[in-house]
């Protein structure tokens, strides 16, 4: 793990790796593909360890650029030992002068396909206080932890949080950070930074006003901002901007207060999601006060909301073929230049747009305190949706669209001036 940082002169494409030699490792499989490198399943060859390797790709090895920003992902991960954190074993160069990445391989999902399973007739729904507390309280340790490290994510969404097995976590789960190819280390003077000022980098749902800005002053506050717009999504079933523009998203974020949360979110819980969504960075709580709210509110619950605790892995299990590594983010140069990565905008007429619906208070009541048993079908409002019960948030009737990497090569500036040009997907 001593490999100087540059770039290979002329790396060769790559044979099938099918049972070829990538360092200690026989490749199995490939498992996927991004727009940086592929992921290959491996095993070591002495000890049989089961690991995923992510291989970039050969042009860009000729980029010390990439290259650089390839092995700054293993080493920023290397320096948090965290079990919500993804574990890297090492990093290295092939005889041909590819880059690679090995880590471990993952059973389980990611976050935001378990959330695309609540639907109710083909729509969007949801997720469950308890478990969305739980999820969001676990990712929230894992930042606490990198963000004490001087580390930014700077691309914290559902699709980055990978959830595993695990006995000795809260609910028997852990949820596992991914990603951190576009991350960046805080430094005052801005000597270390890789990050070239006037790029905005992250994915419009989950942006924070001052990343939508493109501002070279970001702090560890654009992850919480992140954290705040999921736990939003994750619980009334819809992110709180959306829009059939990118722009007009991005627009939200700066000056568009957030919607209401449903009044079946406990009080303390919506003083905490709004607080994570103000518009400045300095109103915003820290990472570490984010845990310790969630735990003032569900600790004396148990186990089933408990933060993850550094302890002994729980016994290896043997993994389905899933990698938690996916591809890295690249970066554009330029004097203003816009990465943004994500699933496209909804393409429906804005006035369509619909916000969870917030039930009335006579209704929850009604639901919560019955009268008496009624074996006839739960009433509804006049929104046509079913009136949640304690716990449980409102059905939404917005299903969020996927998530594609969207490229825009123009600055984004609001008002009469120029506009977005959007790019093609890669």
């Amino acid at each position: 793990m001593n490999t100087p940082v540059t770039a290979h002169s002329d790396p060769q494409p790559p044979p099938n790796l099918v049972d070829q030699r990538i360092g200690k490792y026989r490749v199995v499989r490939k498992l996927g593909e991004g727009g940086m490198g592929s992921v290959f399943e491996a095993v070591h060859v002495e000890i049989g360890q089961r690991a995923a390797v992510k291989l970039l790709k050969p042009e860009l090895s000729s980029e010390p650029k990439h290259v650089q920003r390839f092995f700054d992902e293993a080493k920023l991960l290397s320096m948090v030992n965290h079990p919500g954190l993804i574990k890297i074993f090492d990093f290295d160069r092939t005889a041909d002068g590819q880059v690679y990445i090995v880590m471990e391989l993952l059973e389980g999902e990611t976050l935001w396909s378990r959330f695309e399973k609540h639907q109710v007739d083909g729509h969007q729904t949801g997720m469950a206080l308890e478990e969305v507390a739980r999820m969001i309280r676990q990712v929230a340790s894992a930042l606490a932890a990198v963000h004490q490290r001087g580390i930014i994510h700077r691309d914290l969404k559902p699709e980055n949080v990978f959830v595993v097995k695990d006995a000795e976590a809260a609910g028997g789960e852990r949820a596992k950070i991914l990603d951190f190819g576009i991350a960046r280390l805080e430094d005052p003077s801005g000597e270390g930074r890789r990050t070239t000022a006037g790029v905005a980098i992250g994915t419009p749902t989950y942006m924070a006003p001052e990343q939508c800005e493109g501002s070279a002053t970001i702090n560890d506050r654009v992850d919480v901002y992140a954290l705040g717009c999921m736990s939003f999504e994750l619980l009334t079933g819809a992110p709180p901007f959306q829009s059939a523009s990118m722009a007009a998203v991005l627009r939200m974020h700066i000056v568009r207060p957030p919607p209401p949360l449903p009044a079946t979110i406990p009080a303390p819980i919506t003083a905490l999601i709004t607080q994570m969504l103000a518009k400045e960075a300095k109103d915003r709580p820290s990472m570490n006060e984010v845990v310790q709210r969630l735990e003032e509110h569900f600790g004396a619950r148990g186990s089933q909301t408990a933060i993850p605790t550094l302890t002994a892995k729980s016994a290896s299990r043997k993994p389905v073929l899933v990698a938690a590594a996916v591809a890295l983010s690249t970066l554009a140069l330029g004097t203003v230049t816009w990465v943004v990565i994500g699933r496209k905008p909804p393409r429906i007429d804005p006035p369509k747009l619909t916000q969870p619906v917030e039930p009335k208070p006579k209704e929850v009541i009604q639901t919560a305190l019955p009268k008496e048993p009624d074996k006839t079908e739960p009433p509804k409002d006049n929104s046509g949706t079913t009136p949640a019960g304690p716990g449980k948030t409102p059905k939404s009737v917005t299903k969020p669209p996927k998530r594609d990497k969207v490229k825009v090569d123009e600055p984004v500036v609001f008002g009469n001036k120029k506009k977005v040009k959007k790019g093609t997907p890669p």
